[in-house]
Order: structure tokens, then sequence, then C-alpha cells
């Protein structure tokens, strides 16, 4: 009995020290800068989405692409972040869930947006709104200055 209990101590300090390093990961994948990408975007758009895309002239899309991949947001280690968005920078605070799968952003006017996260690498940033449901995502690769 004692040696099940011992074991299942060292499993739970295990499992926890996964979840730490798993958390440290993930807080350094995002803190960097990251930019919309229009073509992530595109290509996880709702069908309905893509159709009303479909219908803006080419003209309009340029201006649209050029617009979104102005934008960018760069997070901070620190838990604070700068976007900008259509030409206007907005700083921000943010934080990760117990389990990093859930960003919270507040802005200095009080908005908070939550985020889910869906996926993370250092190559690309794909969130969604916690309350979307017609499945839109955010679609980030790295801020190249």
């Amino acid at each position: 009995m004692m040696k099940l209990k011992q074991y299942l101590l060292a499993l739970a300090l295990v499992l926890g020290g996964l979840s730490m390093v798993q958390a440290q990961s993930t807080k350094k994948m995002l803190t960097k800068g990251w930019r919309f990408s229009f073509e992530g975007m595109m290509e996880n758009m709702p069908e309905i989405e893509k159709q009303q895309m479909s219908k803006m002239s080419e003209e309009q899309r340029t201006k649209m692409k050029a617009m979104i991949e102005q934008s960018y947001i760069v997070f901070k280690s620190g838990g604070t972040a700068k976007a900008s968005m259509n030409g206007k920078e907005e700083e921000m605070t943010w934080k990760l869930s117990d389990n990093d799968k859930l960003l919270t952003t507040t802005e200095k006017n009080g908005k908070v947006s939550r985020l889910k996260i869906i996926k993370i690498t250092k190559d690309s940033l794909v969130l969604q709104e916690e309350s979307d449901t017609k499945g839109v995502m955010l679609v980030f690769k790295p801020k190249v200055d």
C-alpha cells in the first residue's frame, strides 16, 4: 500500500511538472510579434464567408488583404501587449489560462476578449473567439520588422 502511495505521488509530481513545462512553452512561443495572415484566414474561413469574399472585386480583395496584413499584435513576456489594427494602436494586458488553451486580453477601456488557442507553433498562431459560433479563425504568422 505504501508503494502505491509513493507511485501515485511521483506520478502527480511528474504530471504537474509536464504541465508547467507546457505552460512555459506556450508562453514562450506566444511572446513575440504576430501579424494577421490573409491567406491563413482565407484557408480557415467558413464556407459562407468564402462565398461572400468571392463576390468582392479584385481591387476590394487587394485592399482588404493589405489592411489585414498590416495589422499585428506583439505579446510581451510581462503580460502586456500592443496591437495595431487599421493603423490604430491599442495597448492591453494578456494572460493564459491554467491549461494554456485560453488567451484573455483586456484593453485599456476594459473590454475583455477570450480567445481559444486552436494552434500555436513557432510559425503559426490560430485563435478563435470563445463565443464564436461561425467558426471564424484568427490566423497569425510571425511578424518580421
